[in-house]
């Protein structure tokens, strides 16, 4: 008895769209979260490309910063600011779902929004942090 192909033809490009199954909000926020790691790694470039200014000199890492400084730059950074906490904040909210679950000494299993809360907890320690580095550091 010979086996039947799979019948089925899938749109390599719009199947998240066309299919009934697969049209559901949940994986339109993965496939939007999932697409953010494009301007991370934007900003990853941007990041280098800023390290190699530096070692390059003075004149060179004024000119990144020049560019870094005009409209263009700008519009740039806030763009990527903006990516980077949506990928955050529903990278935080799946946390919960992704790892073990917690227990209590007594047994009852920590809430998922208590993980969440000391997510942001540490998120926000690290960004006073880092702006009290960077205000104190730099004149």
């Amino acid at each position: 008895m010979a086996r039947r192909p799979y019948p089925q033809e899938v749109d390599r490009f719009k199947w998240w769209i066309a299919d009934p199954h697969f049209n559901r909000p949940y994986y339109l926020d993965y496939i939007a979260r999932e697409s953010t790691c494009i301007f991370i790694a934007l900003y990853t470039i941007l990041f280098v490309w800023g390290l190699g200014a530096l070692a390059s000199g003075p004149e060179a890492f004024a000119g990144f910063m020049g560019a870094m400084q005009s409209g263009w730059g700008l519009a740039l950074q806030l763009v990527i600011l903006a990516f980077a906490l949506y990928h955050t904040v529903t990278w935080f909210m799946l946390a919960p779902q992704g790892m073990k679950p917690l227990r209590m000494k007594n047994g009852k299993r920590v809430p998922a929004t208590r993980v969440m809360q000391v997510l942001y907890g540490a998120f926000a320690a690290a960004t006073v942090v880092t702006l009290l580095l960077v205000w104190v550091l730099l004149p």
